[in-house]
């Protein structure tokens, strides 16, 4: 199912349905800037604690 070319409304969705949104490349800046306003975790503001983390590195929420 794809998102393009319709105005989509809360009836829109159905149960299981599935999109493909495409992708999007996001820098650390991004990521910690995000981060910063809404959600403060270690291992979204700092890449070395991101490291230390079960994630291995600086993850986006």
């Amino acid at each position: 199912m794809t998102m393009t070319g319709k105005t989509w409304a809360y009836e829109d969705f159905v149960e299981g349905a599935s999109f493909d949104l495409g992708a999007k490349k996001v820098s650390a800046a991004e990521i910690i800037e995000f981060a910063s306003e809404f959600d403060a975790q270690p291992m979204h503001l700092d890449e070395e604690a991101g490291k230390a983390s079960i994630l291995g590195g600086l993850s986006a929420s």
